[in-house]
């Protein structure tokens, strides 16, 4: 049956938890006051199916104070659109009430457009269906479905200050996903600078079962898929005020999973970024779960060295930043032992972003690091 879409958002500097379907049903598509929405289906070579989405079901509605959930379905209610609408392709069309003023999308689909209409308040989407498995707690299977098309679009109300990340846009095929902007890029909620210098970052954590539920064939491994828009202005307030050429190049993602080490995707094969229209277009084509982070940082684009560490264990995870006017320089990692710095860690500096894990042998209680860079201290943390 139809369930509904829910947004929980969470304010923690520049912070906010994305929409994840939810478990909770609902009978019909007028859940007040829902929105007037227009739907065409076309196959994936263009040809129109039903230009008036006769045969299927659009439901734009409310979603607290500043956000409507989508959910395109079949007439009956039942969210899994089946085999035959898989590569269908799937235009939706509203528009806000008055005075709202849209902002980003988050959705759980193939993104082929976001267009917001000069007055704001006009959304066209134009969306594929992605394969999903829904989970319970502890991310246990649930149910397979083929092809699904649910999410939401944020907006600000009349009056509200400038939002910076209009147009923003994320698709996934996952249970549910999270996004978290740090460092220089706009505060993911209210959209409003973060007044930080350090550099920019912004991280998707997406979860989902690590084998499919079985419901619909045996189970097999799990995997989804990952897209993003991140407009022109955004992407250059989070990586140095840098033009989208030059993130293009610089760009780097990560990936790390509680279980697993952190990993550098390969550009072009693992992950491909290009100069998009509006912004820049990111695509991850393959993610295996069950709970990873995709973290993109332009870490040659920076200015200045950073470093930030957690406490895994008996050992430090330290991250550090090297910009490019520092390679070749000795990068060194001290672990404060009985009151004096012991080297746990000592290595030629590249640019980018370089990570360690050091021992923390010998350290009771807040442990102290201290990061030395071409021979001078540039930080010393406590964790």
């Amino acid at each position: 049956m139809l369930a509904a879409v829910l947004f929980a958002v969470i304010a923690v500097t520049a912070t906010s938890v994305l929409p994840a379907p939810a478990d909770a049903a609902i009978t019909a598509c007028n859940r007040s006051p829902a929105l007037a929405a227009t739907l065409s289906v076309a196959e994936a070579t263009g040809t129109t199916v039903t230009a008036d989405g006769t045969g299927y079901m659009a439901c734009v509605f409310p979603n607290g104070s500043e956000a409507y959930s989508i959910v395109i379905a079949q007439a009956d209610g039942i969210e899994d659109l089946g085999t035959a609408n898989a590569t269908r392709v799937f235009t939706l069309g509203f528009a806000l009430p008055d005075g709202a003023s849209t902002t980003s999308a988050e959705l759980y689909a193939g993104v082929r457009s976001y267009v917001i209409g000069p007055n704001g308040r006009d959304i066209t989407l134009v969306l594929t269906p992605v394969a999903t498995t829904s989970a319970g707690p502890d991310l246990v299977p649930l149910q397979d479905s083929i092809a699904r098309i649910t999410g939401g679009i944020r907006f600000t109300p009349s009056g509200a200050p400038p939002h910076g990340l209009v147009g923003m846009w994320i698709g996934a095929s996952a249970s549910w996903y999270e996004v978290k902007m740090g460092g220089s890029c706009p505060n993911y909620g209210t959209g409003g600078a973060s007044g930080s210098a350090e550099g920019g970052s912004i991280s998707v954590v997406m979860a989902a079962p690590h084998l499919t539920a079985g419901t619909l064939s045996p189970p097999v491994l799990n995997t989804g898929a990952l897209q993003a828009l991140i407009p022109e202005a955004t992407a250059s307030a989070c990586f140095g005020g840098a033009t989208l050429a030059q993130i293009v190049t610089a760009l780097q993602i990560t990936r790390s999973e509680t279980a697993e080490e952190s990993t550098t995707l390969t550009p072009g094969t693992q992950f491909t970024v290009a100069a998009g229209v509006g912004g820049l277009l990111i695509d991850v084509p393959r993610v295996t779960f069950s709970r990873p982070t995709y973290r993109l940082t332009a870490p040659s684009l920076a200015t200045t060295a950073r470093a930030v560490a957690t406490r895994v264990g008996d050992k430090a995870k330290v991250r550090v930043t090297v910009p490019a006017s520092s390679a070749g320089k000795p990068l060194v990692i001290a672990v404060k032992v009985r009151g004096r710095f012991v080297t746990r860690s000592s290595t030629e500096a590249k640019p980018g972003t370089v990570t360690r894990m050091v021992s923390l042998k010998g350290v009771k209680g807040v442990a102290t690091v201290r990061v030395t860079l071409g021979g001078a201290v540039f930080t010393t943390l406590r964790l």
